[in-house]
């Protein structure tokens, strides 16, 4: 998927505020204003952004772990909570290739999760691909899985299990890669996602998939 970014470079170094942008497009601005008062970056999408593609602001403390924040809506003007005590902080809008209409509910939730905290727990879920399916208990220990318990599954071998996290990486790859039909139900107090069903490509057979994280016990 070809993918435009302009990325914006905010470093914090006691009470001196500075960036440097950098654009891969240079008719689209990344701007950021901050206000230590309120505590809040305000950052603004300027440019031409007439046709139908979505943009969404990103953050990373090492320019390789991006996550999303909120996507530009009408005023193209995303406001950021300060993390405290202040560090380099990176930015950047991603452009996808058109509007995906479940993204927001997708960054919505995986903040309503990443709030909560949760690093130890016990999840019980019922996923499957095709034919095959696997239901069981995984304990997840400072956010990696430490063991799995199958309660019923027709898996010839043990598969791979993943986080909440992990579940919300996977399902994000089929978000940006336009699969013909995602639906998702998330969960509202926890915000992981609760169930979720994709079929990639409606024309190819048996690929579709599923999983419902049936319920998630802190540890």
């Amino acid at each position: 998927m070809n993918i435009n970014t302009i990325l914006i470079f905010f470093l914090l170094v006691f009470f001196n505020n500075e960036y440097s942008l950098l654009r891969a497009n240079q008719e689209i601005q990344l701007n950021v204003n901050y206000s230590r008062l309120i505590g809040e970056y305000s950052i603004s999408l300027e440019g031409d952004l007439t046709g139908s593609d979505s943009w969404v602001l990103q953050s990373s403390n090492d320019l390789n772990n991006w996550e999303d924040l909120d996507s530009f809506k009408e005023n193209n003007i995303v406001r950021v909570p300060m993390r405290f005590p202040l560090k380099a902080r990176y930015f950047r809008a991603r452009k996808g290739e058109m509007v995906v209409p479940y993204l927001d509910d997708f960054i919505k939730h995986k903040q309503i999760w990443s709030d909560a905290n949760l690093n130890d727990y016990v999840m019980e879920i019922n996923w499957g691909v095709s034919w095959f399916f696997w239901h069981g208990l995984v304990t997840v220990q400072n956010n990696k899985v430490i063991s799995a318990e199958a309660i019923d599954s027709n898996w010839f071998e043990p598969p791979q299990q993943r986080t909440v996290d992990e579940w919300f990486n996977h399902l994000r790859y089929y978000i940006d890669n336009r699969a013909d039909q995602i639906d998702v139900i998330y969960d509202k107090e926890l915000g992981y996602t609760k169930s979720v069903y994709i079929d990639f490509e409606r024309m190819l057979a048996d690929e579709e998939q599923n999983w419902r994280i049936i319920r998630v016990t802190p540890k």
